[in-house]
């Protein structure tokens, strides 16, 4: 199971802050050939900062910018990574 959330308030027009978390959890045991360790479920939550960006791109269309970090904690049987991610990049019409 995976569910992601998030809650901003645009600042102006153009730019947004807010939060932004997910969970993660493992609902069904491994298996597989490759299952060395049984029933290894994992879960972890993760919370952090998020802002956003909506700039022109021509007349008629939009493009928007999101970067999100996120801070982990509850974590188990998660192996332990680290990176960054750039999140939602998308263009749209300006009138929709």
């Amino acid at each position: 199971m995976h569910l992601d959330w998030g809650a901003s308030q645009f600042l102006t027009k153009q730019w947004q802050v807010g939060l932004v978390g997910y969970l993660y959890k493992e609902i069904g045991c491994d298996s597989g050939s490759g299952d060395r360790v049984g029933c290894f479920q994992s879960r972890v939550l993760g919370v952090g900062p998020q802002v956003g960006y909506i700039f022109p791109i021509s007349d008629n269309r939009q493009g928007y910018l999101n970067l999100k970090a996120y801070g982990e904690f509850e974590k188990i049987n998660i192996v332990q990574r680290g990176g960054t991610s750039v999140h939602e990049v998308k263009s749209s019409n300006s009138g929709s």
